[in-house]
């Protein structure tokens, strides 16, 4: 074992938890027109009865933790439950790699008579990243040229045991350098790196 484990103690209804490890949500964006940004929330709820009123809350923060966008949905949950709902964010303030990493919170909760039963909360930054042969690649509409590293999540004396002070002094080598890029090479890494990359405003 080289990773965190931890003990789930859940309620009888709760955000799918075996659902390969992950938060039990998805989280995909579409920009529209008029500098709009559409989000696409996805998972599935899990349920050891029938629950005919609950309720799922999403919720987009701001860095300020200023709520910029709110929608509730009814829904009957019955063992496992999925559902799909979308959140249209006008002029957000985007991602701009490691020249401002901004990061929103997305909440999404389950409520049952009032009471929240279950929450995630997903750091998550709006953008949009085209690749041209002859030009190059675009962030947000910008051109940036990438410079990075490839990097392992071993080291000395621990191997793939590595803690987040390890994984933190890796990224502040990575950045000392200059890099704007990374490739997390070449298999699954600790969830925790991509975050810090979302942090730091690394392409990954």
């Amino acid at each position: 074992i080289y990773r965190d484990v931890s003990l789930l103690i859940s309620k009888g209804v709760h955000f799918d938890i075996l659902d390969g490890g992950r938060d039990g949500i998805y989280l995909k964006q579409v920009k529209l027109e008029d500098e709009t940004y559409r989000l696409e929330i996805s998972g599935a709820i899990c349920s050891n009865k029938i629950i005919s009123n609950a309720q799922v809350v999403f919720s987009v923060k701001d860095r300020d933790g200023i709520c910029v966008q709110e929608k509730t949905i009814e829904l009957k949950i019955d063992d496992k439950t999925e559902f799909k709902e979308s959140i249209e964010i006008e002029k957000p303030h985007l991602w701009q790699g490691v020249e401002d990493p901004y990061l929103y919170e997305v909440v999404v909760q389950i409520k049952v008579d009032g009471s929240i039963i279950d929450e995630r909360c997903i750091e998550y930054g709006f953008r949009t990243i085209e690749i041209s042969p002859e030009k190059g690649v675009f962030l947000n509409g910008k051109h940036i040229k990438l410079n990075g590293v490839a990097r392992h999540q071993d080291f000395a004396e621990v191997g793939n045991a590595i803690s987040k002070e390890q994984m933190e002094l890796d990224m502040s080598i990575i950045k000392e350098i200059g890099a704007n890029s990374i490739r997390l090479s070449h298999y699954q890494h600790d969830d925790y790196f991509y975050t810090l990359c979302d942090r730091e405003g690394l392409l990954t």
